[in-house]
């Protein structure tokens, strides 16, 4: 039987194409080299990039000089998504796509030259990964530390594996048993968030962005393929958001499963806890939902970082954001300190 509780092994953000509400600047917050609380803030559609860091001599958030700049990837036209995380080897890796051509190409932070690189040959996906249409990319590490990107089709809910194999030094097809059924269970939109469950195993949330329906999946080592997760691992037909819907799951700082579901659209929002005596999962207290920041083309990603769960919210549109923190002592979330806010435009 697997555990409840999971984890997030890194820090990233992506979103989905074609929302009506959803704009074109990306927040990406992650830890820095040397602990520090940093957000790289991307535009899509013109690629401009900011990268910002928490200064503590100053106790301000400070705009990076230079900071990550991705080159020309090459992509035709078409919407191009970034993902930041950590691979293997604790490197920071950019992952970029084009949604339109699924062509990708990964890049990495050079620490003796402070700039991104494009990953040597081997650590980029194939050129043709054998999907089509609308494709979104979703990258983690397994309990093995090997690095996956879960591949999939929005408008179908194909999808595809990868993970790169050390022995053959280049992302091959996941084994059978490792795909997610081709047809997932949920149509519409489809949205996927792959997670590490506390015991190490593999996971994906999968949902329809127009209607809110979800099934988690988790792989189950005894018959050694991907499965339904038992009911009680499931969120409800009615999550209480049901257009424009978009979720993540994480481990809260007391250890507890939640999963953040929201409506882009207006910016309402559902933390959901599961609940370990009624065994299933229930909306969370009130105290522990947000208040509306804004009211169109929101997004939002949870974190836990340096002990404090904190949770970013902007608008998608024109990059205006505010740092929600959970106050212990009020026992809700309020905003961040103002230093600790980014400026209205991120990118000046």
């Amino acid at each position: 039987m697997r555990q409840i509780l999971f984890y997030s092994i890194f820090f990233l953000f992506h979103a989905v194409t074609n929302l009506k509400a959803q704009g074109d600047i990306l927040f990406m917050p992650f830890l820095g080299s040397t602990n520090t609380e940093d957000i790289i803030v991307y535009n899509s559609k013109t690629g401009e990039t900011a990268q910002w860091y928490f200064d503590k001599s100053n106790k301000k958030m400070i705009k990076e000089k230079g900071g990550f700049k991705i080159m020309n990837t090459g992509f035709e036209d078409g919407r191009t998504m970034m993902q930041s995380y950590i691979g293997a080897g604790h490197t920071r890796v950019i992952l970029t796509w084009n949604t339109s051509s699924a062509r990708s190409v990964s890049w990495y932070y050079n620490n003796n030259t402070k700039k991104l690189e494009k990953s040597p040959l081997e650590y980029q996906l194939p050129q043709n990964i054998g999907l089509s249409g609308s494709v979104m990319m979703h990258a983690y590490l397994d309990k093995e530390n090997t690095e996956i990107i879960l591949c999939w089709e929005t408008t179908t809910g194909k999808s595809i594996s990868f993970y790169y194999n050390r022995s053959a030094k280049k992302f091959m097809k996941s084994m059978p048993g490792y795909q997610l059924p081709e047809d997932p269970g949920v149509k519409g939109k489809i949205r996927m968030h792959p997670y590490i469950t506390k015991d190490g195993s593999e996971a994906v949330l999968v949902w329809d962005v127009n209607t809110g329906n979800s099934i988690a999946y988790y792989y189950e080592r005894n018959v050694k393929k991907y499965v339904k997760s038992p009911e009680g691992f499931q969120l409800p037909a009615n999550t209480g958001i049901n257009e424009e819907v978009m979720m993540y799951p994480y481990i809260g700082r007391d250890g507890s499963e939640d999963i953040l579901v929201w409506n882009c659209k207006t910016g309402k929002s559902v933390s959901w806890n599961y609940d370990l005596g009624e065994k299933k999962f229930m909306p969370s207290p009130d105290s522990y939902q947000l208040p509306v920041s804004f009211t169109e083309n929101v997004m939002m990603i949870p974190r836990v970082e340096n002990g404090d769960e904190v949770i970013y919210v902007w608008n998608s549109t024109n990059g205006q954001s505010v740092n929600y923190l959970f106050d212990m002592e009020k026992k809700r979330y309020v905003k961040s300190e103002q230093e600790y806010q980014l400026p209205p435009n991120p990118f000046e």
